[in-house]
C-alpha cells in the first residue's frame, strides 16, 4: 500500500507511530466492549493511512495555511489522544449512555482527519494513479460508517455531524489566526477537545452541572467568546502597533489612534466578561460567581494556606523572569519543578481548589497572550519581553504557547480524573500524569541527556541515556507518591504495568516532534487509567 524506505523505518515519525500503536493496543485489550475496541483500532487505521498519504506529498496539505516548521504532522498521535483518554476513562463503566458517548468521540476522531484530507485535496488536481490510491486507501471509512450506523439513530447521527462541523470550525480558525503555532496533530487535538467541551456546555444549560465543571466550561470557552468580541478591534490594533514599532518616530495621530484602539480593546474585553461570562457562570452556579469564588477559597484553613503558598511560588517565578530575562533550558526546567511544587500539594491536600485555580490561571494566561499578541497599551510590549523567557525552538508562530501547554499538561489529568467515574473511588496514579511525565521525567531526561548523553535516538537530538534517566526517575517518583498519598492504595497497580506505561511515555518523549507538554501527560494518563 505504501512504499517504505529503509531509512524511514527508524525515523521519528515511524517510531512515534509504533509507540502510539502500543498505547492503543494496551487500551483496546483492556476494553470489555469489543465494539469500542474495534472502533478505536479503526480510528488508528484512519489516522495512520491519512498521515502516510500526506507524507508521500502526492496529496499536498493546506496551501495557504502554515504549520509549525521542523516538526512532523503528528496527525496520528494528536487525533488518537482524545479517544484514548475517553475510552480509558469510561473503561469498565457499565452504562449504555457511556458507550454511546465513547462511540461519539471515536466517530468525531475518525471524521476529523478525513475532513482535513478532503479540504486539502479539493483545490488540487490529482493524477489517475493518485486518485486510485486515494480511493483504495480510504476503505476503512465505509467500514467505520457501518459500525456507527448499526448502533445510532438518525437523530444521534445528526448530532455527530454537528460535532464534526464544530471541530472543523475550531481547526480552521486556529490555523488561520495562529499560523506556524501548531502541527496538524496538535491543532486536531485542541479542536476535538474544544468541540467536546462545547457539547458538554450545551448539555449543561438544560441538565445542570457541578460547580467546578461549570467554572471550567465558562473559563475555557469564555476565551473563545473574548476572541470573537475583540477580533474587530484587535486586527486593526495589531496593524497599527506593528507600524508603531517599525517607525522611527510615530506621528502624534498614530499614537492617539493606538491609544484609542487599546481603550476599545479593553472595553470589548470587559463587555464580554460582564455581559456574557459572568451571567453564564451565575446561571450555572445558581448564585453570584464572584461571591461564590471568594467563599470557596476561604472555606477552610487548608485552602487559605495552599493559596498563600501558590502566591509565594508565583511571586518567585515572576522574580526569576525579571532577573533572568532570556530563555534557556535551565529556566524552562525550573518552571517544570515549580509546577511540581504547586500540583503535588494541591492534589494531596485539596484537589478541588487545584481544579478551580488551574482553570482560572489558564483563563488569565490566554487573556495575557491576547494582550501580548496585539501589543495592547500599556502592558502588551512588557508582556512580550517577559514571555520570551518561556520560549523555545517550537515557539516560532504568532503565539507563545509553551507556558500555556505546561499548565495544560499539569492540569488536564486533574480535570479529567475529577470528572471521570473513577474519582468516586479515591485517587489514582493517573491524576499525577502531568507531574510524572513533565515535572519528573522530562526534566530528568533533559538534564541527564545534556550532561551525559552520547547515544542519540534515530533522527532526534534526544539521547538514550536521557530516556533511561526519565524512566528511572519516574519509577522512583511513583514510589514516593505511594508513600505520600495513602489513597493511591485504593487503586493498586502492578509495577510491571507502571514500568510499561512509564517506558512508553519516555520513549514517546524522545521521538516525538509534537509539544511534549501537551501530548505526554494525556498519553500517560490514558494508559495508567486503563491498567
Amino acid at each position: 500500500m505504501f512504499s517504505v524506505k529503509k531509512s524511514e523505518v527508524l525515523s521519528p515519525q515511524w517510531l512515534e507511530s509504533v509507540v502510539t500503536a502500543a498505547g492503543v493496543l494496551t487500551i483496546a485489550l483492556s476494553e470489555a466492549d469489543e465494539l469500542i475496541g474495534a472502533m478505536l483500532t479503526t480510528v488508528f487505521l484512519v489516522g495512520f493511512l491519512i498521515q502516510e498519504m500526506a507524507k508521500e506529498r502526492e496529496v499536498p496539505l493546506f496551501r495557504k495555511i502554515h504549520f509549525r516548521p521542523h516538526s512532523n504532522s503528528g496527525l496520528l498521535l494528536g487525533n488518537l489522544l482524545t479517544p484514548m483518554v475517553t475510552a480509558s476513562a469510561l473503561l469498565r463503566v457499565d452504562a449504555p449512555q457511556v458507550n454511546q458517548y465513547v462511540a461519539a468521540v471515536l466517530f468525531l476522531c475518525a471524521v476529523v482527519p478525513v475532513a482535513v484530507l478532503l479540504c486539502a485535496v479539493k483545490n488540487f488536481r490529482l493524477s489517475g494513479v493518485s486518485k486510485q490510491r486515494f480511493a483504495h486507501q480510504l476503505w476503512v471509512i465505509p467500514v467505520f460508517g457501518l459500525l456507527v450506523w448499526s448502533s445510532w439513530s438518525e437523530h444521534q447521527l445528526l448530532s455527530l455531524v454537528a460535532l464534526a462541523v464544530t471541530a472543523y470550525f475550531f481547526l480552521t480558525r486556529l490555523l488561520y489566526f495562529l499560523p506556524k503555532s501548531f502541527t496538524l496533530g496538535e491543532v486536531v487535538l485542541i479542536s476535538e477537545a474544544l468541540t467536546l467541551l462545547t457539547l458538554q456546555a450545551a448539555f449543561s444549560l438544560t441538565e445542570g452541572v457541578g460547580s467546578l465543571l461549570a467554572c471550567l466550561q465558562v473559563l475555557v470557552l469564555g476565551c473563545v467568546v473574548i476572541a470573537i468580541a475583540i477580533y474587530p478591534v484587535a486586527t486593526r490594533l495589531q496593524t497599527l502597533s506593528h507600524g508603531q514599532r517599525t517607525s522611527c518616530k510615530p506621528s502624534k495621530q498614530a499614537n492617539i489612534a493606538y491609544l484609542k484602539l487599546s481603550a476599545y480593546f479593553y472595553l470589548c474585553l470587559a463587555a464580554a466578561v460582564v455581559l456574557v461570562l459572568l451571567p453564564w457562570l451565575g446561571y450555572l452556579l445558581g448564585r453570584g460567581p464572584l461571591r461564590w469564588g471568594i467563599l470557596f477559597v476561604i472555606a477552610t484553613k487548608t485552602r487559605i494556606l495552599l493559596f498563600c503558598l501558590w502566591v509565594l511560588l508565583v511571586m518567585g517565578a515572576v522574580g526569576v523572569v525579571t532577573l533572568w530575562g532570556s530563555s534557556s533550558t535551565v529556566v524552562r526546567k525550573y518552571f517544570h519543578l515549580l509546577a511540581v511544587c504547586i500540583y503535588v500539594p494541591g492534589i494531596l491536600y485539596d484537589v478541588h481548589l487545584l481544579h478551580l485555580a488551574s482553570a482560572g490561571t489558564l483563563f488569565i494566561f490566554i487573556v495575557l497572550e491576547f494582550l501580548r499578541i496585539f501589543r495592547v497599551w500599556p502592558i502588551g510590549d512588557i508582556l512580550h519581553d517577559a514571555f520570551q523567557v518561556f520560549t523555545d525552538a517550537q515557539d516560532c508562530g504568532v503565539a507563545i504557547l509553551t507556558h500555556i501547554y505546561l499548565l495544560l499538561g499539569m492540569a488536564l489529568p486533574v480535570w479529567l480524573y475529577m470528572e471521570s467515574p473513577h474519582s468516586q473511588f479515591g485517587t489514582s496514579l493517573a491524576i499525577y500524569s502531568g507531574v510524572l511525565s513533565l515535572g519528573v521525567g522530562d526534566t530528568a531526561a533533559s538534564v541527564v541527556g545534556s550532561l551525559y548523553g552520547k547515544i542519540r535516538w534515530p533522527g532526534s537530538k534526544k539521547t538514550v541515556e536521557g530516556t533511561c534517566a526519565a524512566i528511572l526517575s519516574q519509577l522512583l517518583a511513583c514510589r514516593l507518591l505511594f508513600y505520600l498519598d495513602p489513597s493511591l492504595s485504593a487503586h493498586p497497580l502492578g509495577w510491571s504495568g507502571v514500568l510499561w506505561v512509564v517506558s512508553l511515555t519516555s520513549v514517546l518523549e524522545a521521538v516525538t516532534t509534537q509539544i511534549d507538554n501537551l501530548v505526554l501527560p494525556l498519553f500517560m494518563y490514558s494508559l495508567l487509567l486503563s491498567l
